[in-house]
C-alpha cells in the first residue's frame, strides 16, 4: 500500500474528497502528487489538488488526456493558487 498523499479532505459539492497540497512544489512535484493521488483513489472517485506553479495548469490538462482522468474544474484563488478537482474514470 503507498502512503497518502494528503491527510487532509476537502468537501466540494457536498462530496469529501481527498486534498493534496503541492504549493510551493516546483515541476514534476505537483504532477507526481496528482499521480500518486489517483492511484490511491478508487474509479469514479475525486481529488482536489492545489498548486501555486503556473506550469501546472498546462502539465495537468495533458496528464489527463494521457492517463485517462478528467480535469473536473479548474480555479485561481486571488492569492494565485491554482485548484483542480480531478476524477478517476479507469
Amino acid at each position: 500500500m503507498t502512503q497518502p498523499v494528503s491527510a487532509t479532505a476537502e468537501q466540494v459539492r457536498g462530496v469529501t474528497m481527498p486534498l493534496v497540497d503541492a504549493v510551493g512544489s516546483a515541476c514534476p512535484g505537483p504532477l507526481l502528487m496528482a499521480r500518486r493521488a489517483l492511484a490511491d483513489i478508487e474509479v469514479k472517485g475525486r481529488f482536489k489538488l492545489l498548486s501555486s506553479d503556473p506550469g501546472t495548469c498546462r502539465d495537468i490538462v495533458l496528464w489527463c488526456e494521457k492517463s485517462g482522468a478528467t480535469l473536473e474544474s479548474v480555479n485561481t484563488s486571488e492569492t494565485g493558487i491554482f485548484s483542480f478537482v480531478i476524477r478517476r474514470n479507469r
